[in-house]
């Protein structure tokens, strides 16, 4: 073969690796980077590096197609991962397996590079307005852009600035200390849960909204206080007891006045008279 068709040839089959190697990066970084490192230590979910020499390809594809999908078929080394992270699904991905492979791809030559150690994840920084925000938002006293459902409706947190909410999802207490900012944000950005997928799959969060939103789930993870409870907490159950026992007694109270005697007696009066 002509050594300059050869030359070119491999100059072609480095560019489109070059190429490859990018895309895989790039859809890593839109995907991956907010929950996961590669070399980087933990975060939401494992540190990726050396993940390829532990796992087979077709697993690794299996499992970032839908993660939830290999859980529940029981195997042992999916749900080993799923128990050591809180239980917490990672969201099913929108790739094709060829983009996929592009990100095992990449993983596996950052893996194959010297990588710093793991460093801890610089903690981000959040101003008291996007923490107020982020109340406003929680409580739907602040409606979303894309008119979503109030974050109380289904959850609750211990923070006296909001009401109590329900009991439909999890409890966010401990979802800072869980997963710190970034993980919330993954997850405000991309529901890995179906219910919450769901109610929010045509009602997506702004940049801002995310940002408000962690920003008062941290600062509530931080320094938690006494929920609000409003009109209809515990203390409206004890009122409603405490207003039923004086009805009662004041019934008691009115009959026992008006009727010092019984009926029968007085009839037996009426009888005594009459003879």
């Amino acid at each position: 073969m002509n050594k300059k068709v050869f030359s070119g040839l491999l100059i072609s089959f480095l560019i489109i690796l070059s190429a490859n190697a990018q895309t895989g990066q790039e859809i890593f970084k839109a995907n991956c980077s907010a929950c996961h490192t590669i070399g980087g230590g933990k975060l939401v979910g494992p540190d990726l590096k050396g993940i390829t020499e532990l796992r087979q390809q077709d697993w690794l594809v299996r499992f970032i197609k839908s993660s939830m999908t290999v859980i529940n078929s029981g195997d042992e080394k999916a749900v080993r991962i799923f128990n050591e992270f809180a239980k917490l699904p990672m969201p099913d991905q929108n790739l094709t397996e060829a983009q996929i492979v592009e990100v095992i791809n990449y993983i596996k030559s950052e893996s194959g590079s010297a990588a710093a150690a793991p460093v801890a994840q610089a903690e981000e920084k959040f101003t008291l307005e996007q923490v107020e925000a982020g109340v406003k938002y929680f409580n739907g006293e602040k409606t979303f852009t894309s008119k979503g459902p109030a974050c109380n409706s289904c959850h609750s947190i211990s923070d006296k600035r909001v009401y109590v909410g329900g009991n439909l999802a999890k409890d966010l207490n401990l979802t800072y200390k869980n997963m710190g900012s970034a993980g919330i944000k993954a997850i405000l950005k991309s529901p890995p849960f179906p219910a919450m997928a769901e109610t929010y799959k045509n009602h997506s969060l702004t940049d801002d909204e995310v940002n408000s939103l962690t920003a008062f789930i941290v600062h509530a993870g931080k320094s938690p206080s006494a929920p609000v409870y409003g009109f209809f907490g515990p203390q409206f159950g004890m009122y409603g007891l405490l207003l039923f026992v004086l009805l009662n007694l004041l019934i008691v109270f009115y009959l026992s006045k008006g009727k010092k005697d019984s009926v029968n007696k007085e009839i037996f009066k009426r009888q005594l008279k009459t003879h």
